[in-house]
Formats: C-alpha cells, structure tokens, sequence
C-alpha cells in the first residue's frame, strides 16, 4: 500500500521518553510521602495523557485524591524541566524520518502530551523542517483514541485517510487510526506489545525501523 502522510505517535514511538517521565512523577511522589513505582511501570501508566498518569502513579486513596490537581501542576513543572535529561530518540528513527522526507512523504506528530511540551521536544529532538505539524492534546480536543486531532491534522495538512499511515506503539494509536479512518501501523520498540498492538486494530507491525521504513513505502 502506498501512502501520501505518516502521522507518528511521539512517547514509545519516535521518542524513549519513560525514564524522564518515571523520574519526574517519582520526584512529586516522593515529596509527597507515597511509594514510588519502577521506570517500567510507567509503560503502562503512560498513553492516555498526563491527568490518567497521574491518576495511575497516585495510591487510591482520599489523601491523594485531594491533592490530584496541585500534583499535577507540580508533576508538569518538573516534567518541563527534566524532559531532556534521558529521552533520545529510538535507534535508526533519524535515519527512518530523513528517508520518508527525501521520499516526499508528509510527516506529522500527535501525541497526549499538551501541546506546548509537544511541540518543544519536537523541536529539540528533530530537525526544523522534519514534520509538516506536530500537535499533542488541546483543550478543544478529546485525547487520543478520539479521531479529533487526526482529522485536524489531516484538513491541514490536506491529507485523506485513506491515503495517511498512523505508526505508534499502544492500543491507543491504533484506536486512533481505526476511529480517524487511517492505516494502523504497531511498533514494537515502545511501551507495549504484539499481542496489544494485534488486538486493538494494527494491520501491520515493525520490529525495527528499517522494518517500518519497509511497511510504509511498499
């Protein structure tokens, strides 16, 4: 299948972001006085944005539902300061970007994160002209699996669905290609695995991103 647009997941997708946000979550729970959690429990706390992160990191409990709101604040503020400290980018995704851009691909970002920290580590990680948009969640906007943003990138970007490829590493991602109309492509380099990828709608799945490279331009 031969696509026009590639819209790609961001967290476990392009980017290993899971130590940054285990260590800045970790930081407001321990300030707090709750128990931490292991960097690899936050493969499955991530995905659905910063609130439900949060609401998974946090103990059920009355104490720390009162204070949900504040630790967010607090969670982000830090998250903004340390988002750099040990996210790097996935082996060969330089390269697998570079190509799709000499291809003549359309390339674009969606990620839960908000779109200010979005767009900053994108600009941080990637070269200026690597994607035609990048966006993460706004307020006007349900978060992913919701097809909203996707279809705001696609009138922008005047891309058909048909026509775009939807790459990311959860169940969301691929929710969100099969809500928006996209092609579902899983990885699995990221936070999640196979069997998640296969059951929540992936119609192909790359190991690598040589793999991935080979999906998308076949």
């Amino acid at each position: 299948m031969s696509f026009t647009g590639i819209i790609f997941d961001l967290d476990g997708t392009l980017l290993n972001t899971i130590d940054d946000l285990a260590d800045s979550c970790n930081r407001q729970l321990e300030k707090y006085g709750f128990p931490t959690h292991p960097a690899e429990a936050y493969r499955y706390f991530v995905g659905n944005g910063v609130v439900k992160l949060v609401e998974r990191a946090l103990p059920d409990s009355r104490e720390a539902h009162s204070i949900l709101n504040t630790f967010i604040r607090d969670f982000r503020a830090d998250y903004k300061e340390h988002c750099f400290d040990k996210t790097r980018p996935y082996p060969g995704i330089l390269e697998l970007l570079e190509r799709l851009r000499r291809d003549g691909m359309i390339l674009a970002v969606l990620s839960n994160k908000p779109d200010a920290e979005t767009k900053k580590v994108v600009r941080y990680f990637f070269p200026k002209e690597q994607f035609h948009c990048a966006a993460g969640h706004k307020e006007e906007f349900d978060v992913k699996p919701d097809p909203a943003g996707v279809r705001a990138i696609l009138k922008k970007l005047d891309l058909k669905p048909e026509d775009t490829a939807f790459v990311g590493d959860t169940w969301i991602d691929m929710q969100t290609a099969v809500n928006s109309g996209c092609f579902p492509v899983g990885i699995l380099w990221g936070f999640r695995d196979r069997k998640e990828l296969e059951e929540a709608g992936a119609r192909r799945i790359a190991a690598t991103a040589e793999e991935l490279y080979s999906i998308l331009r076949s």
